[in-house]
C-alpha cells in the first residue's frame, strides 16, 4: 500500500485544498485561502511536484492560455 508522506502542515493544507478542487486552482487562490506568502506556497508546491507515488507526482500543473498578451495562468491540480 502506498502512503503519502508530507513534511509539514503547509504541505498538508495545500494538498487538501487541491484534493477538494479537482479542476485545479491557481496560486492566487491558494494565497487567499491559506494566507501565507506566495513564495512559501510555491516552494511547497515544487516539493509536492517532486514527490511521487509509483512515478506519478502528488501535484501536477498545466498552463491555461487566455489568447491575450502576457503570461498564461498556471493551474495546479
Amino acid at each position: 500500500m502506498n502512503t503519502i508522506k508530507l513534511d509539514n502542515k503547509l504541505e498538508l493544507e495545500i494538498f487538501l485544498i487541491l484534493f477538494e478542487n479537482p479542476n485545479g486552482v491557481n496560486r492566487n487562490f491558494l494565497v487567499n485561502k491559506i494566507k501565507k506568502p506566495r513564495t512559501t506556497i510555491y516552494d511547497n508546491l515544487v516539493k509536492l511536484m517532486n514527490r511521487k507515488i509509483n512515478s506519478i507526482p502528488y501535484v501536477n500543473k498545466y498552463y491555461k492560455h487566455n489568447n491575450k498578451n502576457g503570461r498564461p495562468i498556471t493551474i495546479f491540480f
